[in-house]
């Protein structure tokens, strides 16, 4: 199973997780602060957003990015990337190689790939970049049903309420 959790008092920097829950098991930790240029390309006349209204903000963007997984995941290609974190210098995914019943599943970095790429640039260029594995060379297989169980269940848990943290 594959689940994405959502640290929403983190800030926009290692407050994405990606849990893989198969052997060996791993926590990817990432940040979401390029998800709303890689959705919503650079808009400069957006303005400034309170604590609250850039939580349901990221929740939006979180959301929108399980979502592309899964039709990632459903679409007919037999290997997709799922962008995991999109950095100044490099970025990381998710290689699924797709079979009858387990999917290979290893992370992988590329550097032609950065923050400020779009859902569409990487979207139509994602099989033709030079995605290298990641130095931790884990595979897991995982069952399509599985990796799909863990991502609804994540998409469920972005539409329960935010709770405030109270400081004494």
């Amino acid at each position: 199973m594959i689940r994405i959790l959502y640290d929403e008092h983190g800030g926009y920097h290692e407050d994405l997780f990606v849990k893989i829950e198969e052997w060996p098991p791993r926590v990817l930790i990432a940040d979401s602060n390029w998800l709303g240029d890689f959705f919503d390309p650079l808009d400069e006349s957006v303005l400034p957003i309170d604590d609250e209204q850039r939580l349901i903000e990221n929740r939006k963007d979180i959301s929108r990015l399980i979502q592309l997984w899964i039709s990632l995941l459903t679409s007919d290609q037999a290997t997709c990337f799922l962008p995991v974190d999109l950095g100044d210098q490099s970025s990381s995914a998710l290689q699924i190689i797709k079979a009858k019943k387990l999917n290979q599943v290893s992370r992988v970095y590329t550097e032609d790939i950065i923050y400020g790429t779009s859902e569409a640039y990487f979207l139509a260029n994602q099989s033709v970049i030079n995605w290298k594995p990641s130095s931790d060379t884990c595979h897991w297989k995982i069952s399509q049903k599985a990796i799909l169980t863990g991502l609804n269940w994540s998409l469920v848990r972005l539409e329960l309420p935010i709770v405030p943290l109270i400081y004494d």
